[in-house]
């Protein structure tokens, strides 16, 4: 995959959602050469404030404007990354592939569903109204959950399925994306495929991959790249 452009975008949890990023990063430095793009791999950006999914859409939509290359653009990304590069290829025909490693499903879903089997973590953020985070140089941050959810429901994944066409798509999904989420996977799948080259891979890790499943993270991650080759 010579003169590719990866546009790689991570979720905002700290060090535990760095984990993917590098997964991601050291299979991506076999296909793309020095035509790789990491946008951040940090919980915050240069100045030390906090990502949040229109952050990250903002920054891929800015590192597009730099890539000369018209075709043959993979967006790569984690968690709400994942979010954000789904997003951003609705409204982008250059970009071919997409890798999605445990995306968040927004939209009619959450409102539909609530919370009741949403981590605890999830559920305390919301009560609190703020999470707080360690961004750089060891400055704490709040980030605010009104902020977060009403950029989540912004944008709604179903919706922004119908749009997409014509790519090479790859998920990777955890056991705790399966079991919050198993309907609405599904149901997401389906409706991604229906006009796009789909594939999904399984694997028995939470939202979080501990160190022990990243040998088996980076091998799906490479055969995600393959898919992308074919």
């Amino acid at each position: 995959m010579n003169k590719s452009y990866n546009i790689i975008t991570p979720g905002m949890n700290g060090s535990e959602a760095d984990r993917p990023i590098v997964a991601i990063t050291d299979e991506a430095q076999d296909y793309f050469d020095n035509n790789k793009v990491v946008i951040l791999k940090t919980l915050s950006n240069k100045n030390g404030e906090f990502q949040t999914l229109q952050s990250h859409i903002d920054s891929i939509n800015e590192s597009l404007k730099h890539i000369r290359s018209t075709n043959n653009i993979v967006l790569s990304g984690y968690s709400l990354g994942a979010l954000a590069s789904f997003i951003v290829s609705s409204t982008n025909e250059n970009i071919s592939k997409i890798l999605l490693v445990n995306p968040i499903l927004t939209g009619e879903h959450h409102k539909k569903n609530g919370w009741k089997n949403f981590p605890e973590s999830m559920k305390k953020w919301k009560k609190r109204g703020f999470q707080e985070r360690t961004g750089s140089f060891g400055k704490k941050y709040h980030l605010p959950w009104k902020e977060y959810w009403d950029a989540m429901e912004k944008y709604d994944i179903f919706e922004i399925s119908k749009k997409i066409q014509g790519k090479d798509i790859y998920i990777i999904t955890g056991k705790q994306d399966n079991k919050t989420d198993k309907k609405a996977f599904q149901t997401f799948l389906n409706e991604i495929s229906k006009e796009n080259n789909t594939k999904r891979l399984e694997l028995p890790y939470d939202h979080y991959p501990t160190e022990e499943v990243i040998p088996q993270l980076k091998e799906g991650i490479k055969n995600a790249y393959d898919f992308f080759q074919r």
